[in-house]
């Protein structure tokens, strides 16, 4: 059974800036970066555990098409995931932390 899947008010915002980005720079892209990114959230909900450790408890999941990583934590007694952050690639991951 998958797990339920919560994003965090951060999460949330990354992935309007993100959609925000490609409607203005790039529409072409914009359904194909939301099929991915679906696609790899319902991969997290169905393999919460499948992806690497990145730093502490949070794991992080690579979308291969599109220069972002989603990271997020496996709540295991609420059958939860919790997208903490969508982060670009080349950004620092540690800073989500701080």
């Amino acid at each position: 059974m998958p797990f339920s899947v919560i994003f965090t008010k951060r999460a949330n915002q990354d992935l309007q800036e993100i959609l925000d980005y490609y409607n203005r720079e790039a529409t072409h892209a914009t359904q194909a970066f939301l099929r991915e990114f679906i696609a790899a959230v319902d991969f997290v909900a169905e393999n919460p555990k499948a992806n690497p450790i990145a730093f502490s408890k949070v794991r992080k999941k690579v979308l291969p098409k599109f220069p972002f990583n989603i990271f997020y934590s496996v709540k295991e007694k609420k059958m939860e995931v919790v997208i903490a952050r969508i982060w670009h690639h080349k950004r620092n991951p540690k800073k989500i932390i701080g």
